[in-house]
């Protein structure tokens, strides 16, 4: 198949799942093992220090709560603001979903064209950054913007995996 045409109505639970399908880091088993072996490092290298501090008389027991409990607050305010951040932009994102109505979308080697009852565009496969699979749709990446393609929504017959596939390929050719 050289084209494919779709249309689905999204749901506010994808688009938030898709919203944060990409932004979890993939680290080899190596990579995850530095980055402990650093943690466990810099904290001993600290408890070192604060202990040899305590000893020289040059901080006191007050002072290391003091701090302790100014970081740990900053720590929770950063916490609750990016919380409310966070729901804020979804909030956002999922008024301007219930605005749109049904997407229609078309996938050729070309181009991918979306409309809406907001918008229509096309956009050339270079505009796309990765095209990534959640358990129920596809997802594909143009920077910071996501577009996920249902599952269901796929003409019939069509194995999501082939289509990735066949999204990916049109993505790569066209860089």
């Amino acid at each position: 198949m050289t084209t494919y045409s779709v249309a689905y109505t999204m749901t506010a639970d994808m688009q938030s799942r898709a919203m944060l399908s990409w932004a979890k880091p993939t680290y080899s088993v190596a990579q995850k093992r530095k980055r402990w072996a650093a943690g466990a490092g810099l904290s001993i290298a600290a408890t070192c220090a604060l202990v040899w501090l305590l000893g020289q008389n040059l901080i006191t027991a007050g002072m290391l709560a003091s701090a302790g409990a100014g970081f740990y607050a900053a720590l929770l305010f950063w916490l609750f603001i990016n919380k409310r951040n966070t729901r804020m932009l979804m909030g956002f994102a999922n008024e301007a979903l219930a605005r749109q109505g049904q997407t229609k979308a078309s996938f050729s080697p070309e181009n991918v064209a979306f409309q809406n009852d907001l918008a229509s565009s096309q956009m050339a496969w270079r505009s796309f950054d990765d095209v990534m699979a959640m358990p129920d749709a596809t997802v594909l990446r143009a920077g910071a913007l996501i577009y996920p393609v249902p599952d269901a929504a796929l003409p019939e017959g069509t194995n999501p995996q082939a289509f990735r596939s066949d999204l990916t390929r049109w993505m790569e050719a066209a860089k």
